[in-house]
């Protein structure tokens, strides 16, 4: 074993977490190589008897010495904790290509629908660094195009959506139209319709179903909103996907360097941020007027906050997390806030979480590289999230020398076994813990997606 797991102390009832745990096998060469899908025994909950627990990997094993305190013992099914696990595929590269296959659910029976725009889908189907051919960073092209419901004449109508065929928490929209626009829809996941005349024929309404194309990233339209896009709905080489719906980010929601609070955000938009994507906590990374910077620096901009306050959108608790966008090299020198970030990450009570900064550029593409990389994104879509502000109003374009020379250079001089431990372990200086950490990837990748 050449790292400890972080958590050796458990509460009877609790499984093993072999998180943070790095286990090297020793081959006749004399070389060594970290090692992954190893068994653990015991596989079920842990008891006030056990005092170790047995790592297996090919017929030889290990022992690590663990300590289970009083509390509620209970009976269950074995359990695996992929945390800290990457795919024994992993390869630390990006390659150029958008032919990375994606697992459909298993009871499709419908092809999907893309909801991205020409330019958008070309460029998606070429190198991560054709971006300039389809996008400069000069015209608002971020938006998807909705998914369109035909209906059967001009007459009213009454439409349920739902993520389950049960209905059991559908939205219900109102048109008089023959068709309706669905936004901002999730990726690689089945929706299920039905539309009446009369609000109350609904149940007895036929069940119609589509597919959204599983390809992210997932962008969102937000109305007076620029540069809105969601993290989720990538695979996670820990295993799984990214969960979507926790995490969006995107340009700000009101003016910035003014001294009155201006609202940016249409009602429609707040509509859609509020209702239809449930956000909680508007995570504001424009400097303020709160916190004088130490040192001081030219680039400090005591209006650059844009007059906001906790009480200027009703609805949406505001966090300011303010990082100093002058600093050469934002990640190695504003580790204490983006520690503070990261917190927020992984407090349950603050998701679904809308962070941006002025564009919705470099500050947010930081900390969106930093969460993709402890989420165990592909670099391919990491860059490509990136990559994809071009399509906004961000002021000119955009390449990948901000991460490739700075962020993934920042990380790669921690010398871990790839780049999630690298970032793992620059989090930690930031002052997270193994815990606050583990929390953060348990939250945010889905396991149980194959």
């Amino acid at each position: 074993m050449a790292k400890a797991p972080a958590k050796t102390r458990y509460q009877a009832g609790e499984y093993f977490s072999p998180s943070g745990m790095v286990a090297l096998a020793t081959y006749d060469d004399g070389s060594e190589k970290a090692v992954y899908g190893y068994d653990v025994d015991p596989a079920t909950p842990l008891s006030l008897d056990d005092d170790e627990v047995t790592i297996t990997f090919n017929g030889k094993n290990f022992t690590v010495s663990i300590l289970v305190e009083g509390g509620e013992e209970r009976d269950g099914d074995p359990i695996t904790y992929p945390m800290g696990r990457w795919n024994e595929d992993y390869v630390e590269e990006a390659v150029p290509s958008s032919n990375r296959s994606y697992v459909l659910p298993s009871d499709v029976e419908v092809p999907w629908d893309d909801t991205h725009t020409d330019a958008q889908y070309a460029y998606l189907c070429s190198d991560y660094n054709a971006i300039s051919q389809f996008a400069g960073g000069t015209k608002e092209l971020s938006r998807p195009l909705p998914y369109i419901i035909e209906l059967d004449g001009e007459d009213e109508w009454y439409i349920e959506i739902a993520e389950d065929k049960e209905f059991k928490n559908p939205k219900l929209f109102h048109v008089e139209d023959d068709h309706l626009d669905f936004y901002n829809g999730k990726f690689n996941l089945n929706y299920y319709w039905r539309a009446a005349n009369q609000k109350e024929d609904l149940g007895k309404a036929r069940v119609e179903r589509f597919l959204l194309h599983p390809s992210g990233p997932r962008n969102l339209y937000v109305d007076g909103v620029a540069n809105v896009r969601d993290i989720g709905g990538y695979p996670s080489k820990l295993g799984g996907v990214i969960r979507q719906g926790l995490y969006y980010r995107g340009g700000r929601l009101n003016a910035s360097n003014t001294s009155t609070y201006k609202q940016e955000i249409t009602e429609d938009g707040l509509k859609v941020l509020l209702d239809d994507l449930g956000v909680k906590v508007d995570l504001d990374l424009r400097m303020n007027d709160f916190d004088e910077p130490t040192p001081p620096t030219s680039g400090w901009s005591k209006t650059e906050f844009g007059a906001n306050h906790a009480d200027a959108i009703e609805g949406l608790e505001f966090v300011s997390r303010p990082l100093n966008w002058n600093h050469n090299d934002m990640m190695l020198l504003d580790k204490p806030m983006i520690g503070e970030i990261f917190r927020v990450f992984a407090r349950e009570e603050y998701e679904p979480v809308y962070l941006h900064c002025n564009i919705g550029t470099d500050r947010t593409g930081m900390i969106t590289f930093l969460l993709g990389t402890l989420c165990g994104m592909h670099l391919e879509d990491l860059y490509r999230d990136y990559l994809f502000s071009n399509f906004s109003t961000i002021q000119g374009s955009r390449d990948l020398s901000a991460i490739t020379s700075k962020y993934q250079k920042d990380l790669e001089a921690y010398g871990e076994y790839n780049l999630y431990y690298d970032t793992r372990a620059y989090l930690a200086e930031c002052g997270l813990s193994e815990e606050e950490l583990d929390r953060i990837v348990n939250r945010f990748v889905d396991f149980d997606v194959e």
